[in-house]
């Protein structure tokens, strides 16, 4: 009898959690994360869940990744919301900064080639 307990007990339990989504990895992409959220029931939990993963992904340096999803956001869910508007430009500044330090190395090692030391 108590080993039934505890089988019936680890069963809610495991239940309880896959039905909540902790039992689930966290998406590693933006599709993987916009998929998962389109399982949400209302608008509200696709956004807020959807601006976890973008923060989530830009403390990654997943700048591109958290495009995506702010894109998405505003395209999809909420025209207006703040938290995307701002996660964009922000991640947006962050890749054009990575341009430009790019931009900046390929420059200085063009400009110093072939010349003689």
């Amino acid at each position: 009898m108590k080993k039934i307990f505890i089988l019936l007990l680890a069963v809610m339990i495991t239940t309880t959690l896959a039905l909540c989504g902790y039992a689930a990895t966290n998406p590693t992409t933006s599709k993987a994360a916009i998929e998962a959220s389109k399982a949400m029931q209302t608008v509200k939990d696709k956004v807020n869940y959807l601006i976890g993963q973008a923060k989530s992904f830009y403390s990654s340096k997943k700048f591109q990744d958290v495009v995506n999803v702010a894109q998405y956001i505003l395209t999809n869910l909420d025209k207006n919301s703040k938290q995307a508007q701002s996660l964009l430009k922000r991640a947006k500044n962050q890749i054009a900064a990575m341009a430009q330090k790019k931009a900046d190395e390929v420059k200085a090692k063009i400009s110093g080639f072939g010349k003689q030391k």
